[in-house]
């Protein structure tokens, strides 16, 4: 009987996981939408600044530089966020538990 309630169990995560795989996929599908329909609005942008006859190469170059340092410097920046609240996290779970409950019981006393 414990092995079925297991099954049911691991059934039942398996199914909220699966969810939240597939919800992600659709979100990152979206952004992938969104991003290549900004894609084609700059390209557009470039195309008409720049004919043809001249050097939309070259634009299209420029563009494509002053996007991946733009993203770059965006990724590095969530970086140094998400590393800050992991290491806030962790600075939490490395606080003497003592020392709150010591916090918690000055406060008790002044009420």
């Amino acid at each position: 009987m414990l092995k079925i309630k297991n099954v049911k169990e691991e059934s039942g995560l398996l199914k909220k996981e699966i969810k939240a795989k597939v919800i992600n996929y659709i979100t990152a599908a979206m952004g992938l939408v969104a991003g290549l329909a900004w894609n084609e609005a700059i390209k557009g942008v470039i195309e008409y600044l720049f004919p043809l006859e001249r050097n939309s190469v070259w634009a299209k170059f420029a563009y494509a530089l002053g996007i991946t340092i733009f993203l770059v410097m965006i990724t590095i920046y969530l970086a140094k966020v998400m590393a800050g609240k992991a290491s806030g996290n962790e600075a939490d779970s490395e606080k003497d538990p003592s020392e709150e409950n010591k916090k918690d019981d000055n406060i008790k006393e002044q009420k």
